[in-house]
């Protein structure tokens, strides 16, 4: 079966059958009927319909966040990387319905990197203030441990 189609209705059926995974053996499904080059049903027929599911879940989730993400705001560095984060995503999510992305592991870290980037650096620092005040505190404290014992402080 060298059709995609046929491929892919052989591993859904599989999948059917086998819901819960059969494990990641290196083959993951009946050799005579090949690769169904599809991750999704990749992971679901090797660790369950779940895994297979939550998979599309992050990816989705993660363009999500980087589309609706508007931090960047006039810094032309982050939106640049936002976008990077986002082409990304959109390739990972298209290839894996008709490839394994898995299957070039430069490829795939490259990839993977470059999301996990763009989506870490788009998350906002909600503590910059806390940080700030902490920062001057200790700036604070140290400058008083400093002076001499008996000194008056003020």
């Amino acid at each position: 079966a060298s059709d995609r189609t046929t491929l892919w209705a052989d591993a859904s059926m599989f999948l059917l059958n086998h819901p819960e995974g059969i494990g990641w053996s290196g083959l993951l499904y009946d050799p005579e009927r090949g690769y169904p080059h599809n991750d999704y049903l990749s992971y679901g027929i090797a660790c369950g319909v779940l895994c297979g599911l939550v998979y599309l879940y992050v990816l989705v989730r993660l363009l999500l966040s980087l589309l609706t993400d508007s931090s960047s705001g006039e810094d032309h560095n982050a939106y640049g990387l936002r976008l990077a984060g986002i082409g990304v995503l959109v390739v990972i999510i298209i290839n894996s319905f008709f490839d394994h992305l898995s299957a070039n592991r430069w490829y795939f870290n490259v990839m993977w990197s470059v999301v996990w980037y763009a989506y870490m650096s788009s998350q906002p620092i909600d503590n910059l203030d806390e940080m700030e005040m902490d920062s001057a505190t200790e700036e604070e404290t140290a400058g008083e441990a400093a002076l001499p014992y008996g000194t008056d402080h003020e």
